[in-house]
């Protein structure tokens, strides 16, 4: 209402292109490039160590059905524990 009236464009307001401050802010990013990876790899991890350990507790409750060897129960419980420990770390 009345409060916003009186903040209008300043002196010192500039108006910048898209593509101008994407150049911009790639080069401030580019010195960052390798941080910003490894950010990327590690959400993807935790998002796929987090999708990945119910399908596999599923895939391991048809399994039990049947009659799994020690074999089968030892690499179930493996997967499992790698995936925790992946997720955890």
């Amino acid at each position: 209402m009345g409060f916003y009236s009186s903040l209008t464009a300043e002196k010192y307001d500039r108006q910048y292109s898209d593509s101008e401050l994407i150049k911009r802010m790639t080069s401030y990013f580019k010195s960052q490039i390798l941080n910003i990876a490894g950010i990327v790899v590690t959400v993807l991890v935790i998002s796929g160590t987090g999708a990945l350990q119910p399908w596999i507790v599923s895939k391991s409750a048809d399994l039990m059905q049947a009659t799994p060897t020690i074999l089968q129960i030892t690499t179930i419980t493996g997967a499992v524990f790698l995936i925790g420990t992946t997720g955890w770390l």
